[in-house]
């Protein structure tokens, strides 16, 4: 059985929702009607942003996120 999850796995896991929620709205989606407008839409140029761009742009804030404020670590160091 697994443990409670630290506060590090946290921040990653809320990370990757993000991004999963972000590259599953990047082009746009219909459902019965319901449509959910593309993000990638709202910039000049959106095939500037792909999968990648999405995922660079998540990763980066995991190198600057404390996991450790007294040892002055972090969640990708």
């Amino acid at each position: 059985m697994l443990g409670k999850p630290s506060m590090e796995e946290i921040i990653v896991m809320i990370d990757f929702a993000l991004m999963a929620l972000l590259w599953m709205t990047r082009t746009g989606f219909h459902i019965e009607g319901f449509k959910v407008p593309a993000w990638s839409s709202l910039f000049q140029n959106p095939k500037f942003f792909n999968d990648g761009t999405v995922a660079i742009f998540m990763a980066l804030p995991l190198y600057f996120v404390p996991s450790n404020p007294q040892k002055d670590t972090f969640i990708m160091n």
